[in-house]
């Protein structure tokens, strides 16, 4: 039987990892180490390493080639064993070239049934995936399967990679069915062959938990991430990126129920760590800090999630092809910011951004084109265009029914904003019946005190208003107000809305004093909150000059 021997190519953080382990490695024929090329620290570091199978260091991969080439026909081997982690330093289109020319290589010395070359499509799969190129993803990965299954019985661990994979690719297709078949099928054949605190186990669990998280399922999900960090905690140092990621998860889901100091608490310990980990311009910081932004935006810090947001940006347009549909979110989160601080042009500029991305890179019934329309349909309604907002909320609407589950969260979104519509035409009771199967939803899915919650108790009351049942409407009123009370920091904008409207139902009963007491709140709120020239900010001294007026008679 012939030596096995193999070639390492190390890059980022892997080789930090794995470099002290690889001396006592005999099998090991060549090593080579990628740094980052403004590292001077790690750059001194693996220069003053003695190691003989060390044969160069280098900050690009194209030199690499001409040695490999050479090695390569010297080497009488069974498999050629190649680490390909290019992918770590962040530079997706590097990877892909050098996953390329990795397959150059290997097609010419390997039958086309080696399981090497299966690692390769299967890298391939995932360098076209990181840049959104999906279609050309699954080609590969289904090349990588269609060698395992001629090599490898049905439960082999090389399946349960691949599986893994699909499932990622087919969840950011919005596929959640097929997604979730795939990690399933990769879990078992990881249950029955991996230790219980492998990690590969942990990827599969934080995997199936962001399915469950895109199906509105966050118990199940956080229950998955969780399971993921555990085994995390066990198997890496405490600056590994890979912990990083699952404290981004935790976060979000937090962010969904509504609990936004976890959400930030978890979001700052995972850019601790990829601060430490990645260069300036890595994809994951962008990842963090879009994060950060998001929730700083629903506490109402709109400048500070704007500079996020922008922070976020300026790495994904260096590191990402113009249609990747990271860039599709960063653009839709600038939108939004500047919506909420009142700059309808910027908003709808980004929005048609967002949209001319999506469809691009996503199908026609993808849930993040839903919430595209479903903003579009937002600009256009504060233009006061409420046909044009009611055509783009039904379009949202159609998209969400088609890919969700008929009691997901967002479809109360929908729900919601037809109905804010509805009411703008004066047809209340339309306007009535959204907001309640909007709140439905909301009650089977979402704690009682969840933002959500409190915005359908906002728009009911809003609407026993226009009807002139200001009793129920500020019943109403109250429920949404305790909530965000609870909830949004004292300054928050949503505040100033709903103590504004419940100033304007004591107004209408008559209890003047009432009104007063909260039509100030919102004047003072706004006035820290919003510019000074905010419409919302002078419709609410009009309010309170109004309520004034009724007191000095």
């Amino acid at each position: 039987m012939k030596e096995t021997k193999i070639l390492m190519i190390l890059a980022g953080i892997c080789a930090k990892e794995i470099w002290p382990r690889i001396k006592s490695m005999k099998h090991i024929h060549s090593v080579y180490i990628i740094v980052d090329g403004d590292d001077d620290d790690q750059n001194k570091e693996y220069s003053k390493q003695e190691y003989e199978k060390v044969k160069g260091i280098f900050d690009r991969v194209d030199p690499i080639y001409g040695f490999l080439k050479r090695d390569t026909r010297h080497i009488e081997q069974d498999v050629l064993g190649i680490s390909e982690i290019q992918r770590e330093l962040g530079d997706y289109f590097k990877a892909l070239s050098y996953h390329k020319k990795t397959l150059s290589i290997k097609q010419k010395i390997l039958s086309p049934h080696d399981l090497s070359l299966a690692t390769t499509y299967n890298n391939l799969g995932l360098a076209n995936q990181s840049l959104g190129e999906f279609a050309t993803a699954l080609e590969f990965y289904e090349k990588s399967l269609n060698i395992k299954r001629k090599a490898l019985s049905p439960t082999h661990i090389d399946f349960a990679v691949t599986y893994n994979n699909m499932g990622e690719l087919h969840r950011e297709m919005g596929k959640y069915a097929a997604a979730l078949k795939y990690l399933e099928k990769g879990l078992q054949i990881r249950l029955k062959t991996c230790s219980p605190n492998d990690s590969s186990l942990a990827i599969t669990y934080n995997n199936i938990g962001l399915i469950h998280r895109e199906q509105g399922d966050y118990n199940q999900a956080i229950s998955y991430f969780r399971k993921s960090l555990e085994i995390k905690e066990k198997t890496y140092t405490s600056n590994h990126p890979a912990l990083a990621i699952s404290y981004i998860n935790i976060g979000e889901v937090h962010q969904l129920l509504g609990e936004f100091p976890e959400a930030i608490s978890s979001y700052e310990k995972a850019l601790e760590i990829q601060e430490k980990a990645y260069s300036i311009n890595h994809p994951d910081l962008a990842i963090t800090y879009n994060n950060l932004g998001i929730v700083h935006q629903l506490l109402g810090n709109y400048p500070i999630g704007l500079s996020f947001y922008q922070k976020a940006l300026k790495i994904r347009q260096k590191s990402l092809p113009p249609n990747h549909p990271a860039l599709a979110t960063t653009y839709n989160n600038i939108g939004h910011v500047s919506q909420l601080m009142g700059d309808n042009n910027v908003a709808l500029e980004y929005y048609q951004k967002t949209k001319n991305v999506q469809e691009k890179c996503l199908g026609p019934y993808h849930p993040s084109l839903a919430a595209t329309f479903n903003n579009l349909g937002d600009i256009q309604r504060t233009l006061g265009n409420h046909k044009k907002a009611l055509g783009l909320y039904e379009k949202s609407l159609e998209i969400k029914k088609k890919s969700l589950s008929p009691n997901h969260p967002t479809l109360s979104v929908a729900y919601n904003n037809i109905g804010v519509v509805h009411q703008a035409m004066q047809k209340h009771a339309l306007a009535l019946e959204y907001y309640k199967k909007a709140l439905e939803i909301q009650q089977k899915n979402l704690p009682l005190d969840h933002p959500e919650v409190a915005l359908s108790y906002y728009n009911i009351g809003t609407v026993h208003q226009s009807i002139k049942q200001y009793s129920i409407a500020l019943e109403n009123y109250e429920k949404a107000l305790k909530i965000q009370e609870k909830i949004l920091s004292p300054n928050h904008p949503d505040l100033a809305h709903i103590h504004n409207s419940t100033a304007t139902a004591y107004f209408y009963l008559e209890k003047y004093q009432k009104a007063l007491e909260h039509e100030q709140r919102a004047v003072d709120i706004s006035t820290q909150s919003l510019s000074p020239d905010h419409p919302h900010l002078q419709t609410f001294k009009l309010h309170l000059q109004r309520i004034q007026s009724e007191l000095e008679v």
